[in-house]
């Protein structure tokens, strides 16, 4: 993770910086949204971002998609639970489907930069690399719950459903998070690691890097600054 200042940016030694991030307020219902105008890989995906970690309690989404037309019964995403740890969850209740991962690791500090990869391949044959986390580049392979998803299971990202940031609605929940995020990617279609979004400098402080790969039908990339 890179160092801290006081503007609630990631600033390195050297390399690639980050000058900028933006702020989600839940007591201001700050959110974003976005619909694809058509459906990508929903099998194969990959989420980076860092993220500042602000109110504590409830759980916070990070990213999600709702299917069209429903009223929260078909979702799909990326929390960070009041203790910190990560997870990604799909629910479809109309037709019982289900997978969770949770991390067992946290991110407990609310003075500190993190830094998340989410990947999402289920077209693997093994059930435990389906799904993979990575927090400030190393691969996290301690989990507190594991319902894996099924082979060539389909997740709502990607779809041409909404996908919301800062905002977790679902079914009677309607949760806004309170946090800073920056640099946050989303490629569609391609399983990617930690290393493509980040590395070890010479002091052995994880800090990010300039991604440098293409982003597919849905994915998109979120620099959070003033002008974007």
């Amino acid at each position: 993770m890179g160092i801290l200042n006081n503007s609630n940016a990631i600033s390195v030694e050297s390399g690639y910086d980050i000058t900028d991030s933006l702020r989600f307020r839940a007591s201001a219902s700050a959110y974003l949204s976005r619909t694809p105008s058509s459906a990508g890989n929903k099998k194969t995906w990959t989420f980076s971002c860092w993220v500042k970690r602000g109110n504590l309690t409830d759980n916070r989404q990070i990213i999600g998609a709702q299917a069209s037309g429903a009223t929260g019964v078909d979702w799909t995403s990326i929390q960070i639970e009041p203790n910190g740890r990560v997870r990604l969850l799909y629910e479809d209740l109309a037709v019982s489907s289900h997978f969770q991962v949770i991390t067992k690791a946290s991110l407990r500090d609310p003075s500190a930069w993190y830094h998340i990869v989410v990947q999402l391949d289920t077209t693997q044959s093994t059930a435990t690399d389906r799904v993979k986390f990575y927090t400030n580049g190393v691969r996290q392979t301690d989990f507190e719950f594991t319902n894996s998803p099924d082979l060539n299971e389909e997740s709502n990202f990607n779809d041409s459903v909404e996908h919301l940031i800062g905002y977790y609605k679902f079914q009677t929940q309607n949760n806004y998070s309170d946090f800073y995020l920056t640099e946050m990617h989303f490629v569609d279609g391609t399983a990617l690691t930690a290393s493509d979004f980040g590395e070890t400098d010479n002091n052995g402080t994880w800090i990010p890097k300039k991604y440098t790969g293409s982003y597919g039908t849905n994915g998109f990339y979120l620099p959070m600054k003033p002008t974007t």
